[in-house]
């Protein structure tokens, strides 16, 4: 059932129920990647990466901040132009009140996290299965509740098998996915010039505004719980993911007599569709060099 789940996950970027259609499409998208991306992420490579891990730090930063309501690039009067956009009104004030909020969260009583390690992992597995719910159109298969199901799931999984693994690593997939989630953190923050001499001057400047600041240090209750709170799966991934198992309870059992090997085309299918997503946000889709010049400039 899992590896349903990730079929279901990739199935609105590649035809599932059509394996020689899915291998169209991966050629298609790896010419693509191949004219465009490849070239550019060479040129990528050619930053020192600290210097490329000090300005995707910043980036994550600002963003954080910003989704807060202070834009540091305001608060250290470098650039207002974002602050004033959103109407965020002056930085200053709204630091001084974050501060005082700090200032009363030292006497504060914090819940330890209430979740046993089980209740976690059964809260990661419901997530897990949410896609589940979208199989019959992501897939073309019967709903969970169907009988089914199983058989036709497992035709599923035989076809992709017979998809044969491509000449390309994975590695170079997941490296040229991690720079572009960097590179699109830092566009995004700092605007289409960011990595110009220019642009990594104003980023610098605010740093070392931000890195004078003299902050009261969070509690430490509040630091051990926040790490627990981020590994939680979002609540309606979990709700989805228990209306599939209460829906396909019989299919869950029937299925305890499959036992499918993993298509080898599937991971490679899942690192792609997690690239063509970020490709998406960064350049609005598959790149083309115009888009790549933009972001690049």
């Amino acid at each position: 059932m899992m590896m349903t789940a990730q079929m279901s996950a990739v199935g609105s970027s590649f035809p599932m129920h059509d394996p020689r259609a899915v291998l169209e499409e991966l050629k298609r998208t790896l010419r693509s990647l191949r004219a465009y991306l490849w070239p550019f992420g060479t040129s990528m490579l050619s930053i020192p990466r600290p210097h490329l891990a000090s300005m995707t730090m910043a980036a994550r930063m600002t963003l954080s901040l910003r989704a807060q309501g202070l834009c540091p690039m305001a608060l250290s009067g470098v650039d207002m132009s974002y602050s004033n956009a959103m109407n965020l009104g002056c930085p200053h004030t709204t630091l001084n009140a974050a501060i005082g909020v700090h200032a009363g969260l030292g006497t504060a009583q914090f819940p330890a996290f209430g979740m046993s390690m089980p209740q976690l992992n059964l809260a990661m597995t419901l997530a897990a299965l949410a896609p589940l719910a979208d199989a019959p159109m992501t897939l073309g298969l019967p709903a969970i509740s169907d009988p089914g199901f199983g058989d036709a799931a497992m035709d599923l999984l035989s076809g992709l098998g017979g998809i044969p693994p491509l000449p390309f690593d994975i590695s170079q997939l997941l490296e040229h996915l991690t720079m572009i989630s960097d590179l699109s953190a830092i566009t995004e923050a700092f605007g289409p010039d960011a990595m110009s001499p220019a642009g990594i001057g104003r980023v610098q400047a605010m740093l070392n505004y931000m890195f004078g600041l003299r902050l009261p240090a969070l509690p430490s209750a509040a630091l051990s719980l926040q790490p627990k709170l981020d590994m939680l799966p979002s609540m309606d991934n979990v709700l989805a993911g228990a209306a599939v198992a209460q829906n396909g309870a019989n299919t869950f059992a029937a299925s305890m007599r499959f036992n499918p090997s993993l298509p080898v085309i599937l991971p490679f299918l899942s690192v792609l569709d997690a690239l063509k997503a970020m490709l998406g946000h960064a350049f609005g889709g598959m790149p083309t060099a115009c888009s790549l010049c933009r972001v690049a400039a």
